[in-house]
């Protein structure tokens, strides 16, 4: 779950919303690209930044700063458990550090499940201007033949918003390269989402 130590990846895609307006009109989002770059800084603690364009390349919506941590002990037996801290960034406003400052928290776990299927767990809530929201999901994923690749199917929930499902495909090319597709819905209103990626190793020395 964390990235190896002195070893530095990217992970960059796009993502594309169809949606009803609260007219009853349809609507249409997409956001290119997305992107994360995480760097290793020990064996337990990895570095992350990321940045989200909206609608058209250039036009930076967010960004964001964190860090994860593998958390120690015994506890969590065979369950690979860490600590994700996000710090969001608004780049007309800026970092505040007085008042209420943005933040999100999130517990990730991931256990394997015999030699071909794994799954992973999020749990967390986010904080800004004031309002707390809430998320959980969980995966399943299976390895799918012998060419490298896996599905998987997550559902997902928010707070004071309606389960949605994600169904995806993703392909590991090598030990350094691997690309994704995911179709997502919402099981209420019917909402999609859709998004593609790419994950690289950018740099790092011998494991």
């Amino acid at each position: 779950m964390l990235v190896p130590e002195g070893f530095a990846r990217a992970e960059l895609g796009g993502q594309a919303n169809w949606f009803m307006e609260a007219t009853g009109e349809p609507g249409f989002s997409y956001s290119v690209p997305l992107g994360i770059v995480r760097y290793g800084l020990s064996e337990d603690w990895e570095l992350r930044m990321g940045a989200r364009f909206a609608q058209q390349l250039g036009d930076l919506q967010s960004t964001m700063v964190g860090a994860k941590y593998r958390l120690p002990g015994g506890f969590w037996g065979g369950v690979d458990a860490c600590w994700l801290v996000e710090l969001p960034i608004n780049p007309a406003e800026g970092i505040s550090l007085t008042g209420d400052l943005p933040m999100t928290h999130r517990l990730c776990l991931a256990r394997a499940l015999g030699q071909l299927g794994s799954v992973t767990a999020n749990a967390g809530w986010a904080r800004d201007s004031g309002v707390s929201t809430w998320m959980a999901s969980a995966a399943f994923s299976r390895t799918l033949g012998n060419q490298g690749w896996s599905g998987f199917v997550e559902p997902f929930v928010f707070t004071a918003q309606p389960l949605r499902v994600n169904l995806g495909v993703q392909r590991t090319v090598d030990d350094s390269w691997m690309m994704d597709f995911v179709y997502g819905r919402n099981v209420q209103t019917g909402d999609v989402q859709m998004g593609f990626g790419v994950s690289f190793t950018l740099a790092g020395g011998e494991e």
